[in-house]
């Protein structure tokens, strides 16, 4: 991310709220940098992790102030299993919006494995047992969960108890 004032570089803090510019000093809150309906807080600071969907580099990230990983090309995202819950219930509280019913779990999608970033071995793949009808892939051994574009929103949005 570019400072919106002088654009330079902006320094990317997973923990906090705002982005400094070194250069000018703009303090840019993260709110004001989220992108798409995920609502992902993008940096341009690399990981030196690939993306298990692609292959391209992930970058520091995060959402609703949770440290994660993502990738700029397929938009998916990684984050720890706790984050992950907390920021499902945290959405599904917070949503305001029209609720709507899911499409059925594509089964197609059960035979796509990646392989986890953080130990290399296959993640599982299975059915969130909650709202939304997605599927995401999870590894118990790292403790690491990965959610495709929109998964989230989904999740958020689908019909039940909030």
């Amino acid at each position: 991310m570019h400072c919106q004032n002088c654009a330079a570089l902006l320094e990317f803090s997973p923990f906090s709220a705002v982005a400094n510019c070194e250069h000018c000093g703009t303090i840019t809150p993260l709110s004001s940098l989220e992108h798409g309906s995920d609502r992902i807080v993008w940096s341009e600071t690399p990981t030196g992790t690939c993306c298990p969907r692609c292959g391209d580099g992930l970058v520091q990230a995060t959402l609703a102030g949770n440290p994660a990983q993502a990738c700029t090309q397929c938009r998916g995202v990684m984050l720890a299993n706790a984050a992950f819950g907390a920021l499902v219930r945290e959405r599904r509280a917070g949503y305001r919006g029209m609720a709507f019913t899911p499409h059925p779990v594509d089964l197609e999608q059960l035979t796509d494995p990646v392989a986890c970033p953080g130990c290399r071995r296959m993640m599982e793949v299975h059915p969130y047992y909650g709202p939304g009808n997605q599927i995401i892939d999870s590894c118990c051994r790292c403790g690491l969960v990965w959610i495709d574009s929109g998964e989230l929103t989904a999740m958020e949005r689908a019909s039940g108890v909030r």
